[in-house]
């Protein structure tokens, strides 16, 4: 019971524009005082934001104790509100996650996230980029992919309707 109701409650939030243009960033002080930044970094082809987060400038989560878990849901539950806020302001056709390979928790925990998330928003999970019916994101993400380190693990989160059978 007190999981769900750590997620529904973020912390409180205001997307600002980013570097560029159609970038967003939302940054957040969790109960520790730690500051979160999430960033939303947009690419035009493929209407694709790149999403990740930093909680104290680190990508690591969390520590061990109940108080750090608990502080992670309202964390995690807040990225999902910033993610929700940017599908309902810029309706993209895709949002992308990623994480090393051998982080199995962090991506267990993407994987987890997005699919919560997906169908509420219109949005399908994918794994396999070359079977999204787009114009540019299949071969976007085919180069992208080759320009990143082997260990990354991708996940997307695509319109539903959207995946070639």
């Amino acid at each position: 019971m007190i999981l769900l109701e750590l997620f529904d409650k973020p912390y409180s939030f205001e997307l600002v524009p980013g570097r560029m243009d159609d970038d967003f960033l939302a940054a957040f002080k969790d109960d520790d005082g730690k500051l979160t930044i999430v960033n939303f970094e947009f690419w035009a082809g493929p209407d694709l934001y790149i999403v990740d987060f930093k909680r104290d400038g680190k990508f690591d989560l969390t520590g061990d104790s109940p108080k750090d878990k608990q502080i992670a849901i309202r964390v995690l539950a807040t990225v999902v509100e910033a993610i929700r806020q940017v599908i309902e302001q810029k309706k993209p056709f895709a949002l992308a996650f990623s994480a090393k390979s051998d982080e199995t928790s962090r991506v267990k925990l993407y994987d987890s996230m997005v699919k919560r998330m997906a169908k509420s928003m219109g949005y399908e999970l994918v794994t396999d980029a070359s079977k999204v019916n787009h114009r540019v994101f299949p071969k976007f993400i085919q180069n992208s992919e080759r320009m990143q380190d082997s260990s990354t693990k991708r996940t997307y989160l695509v319109r539903a309707g959207s995946q070639a059978d």
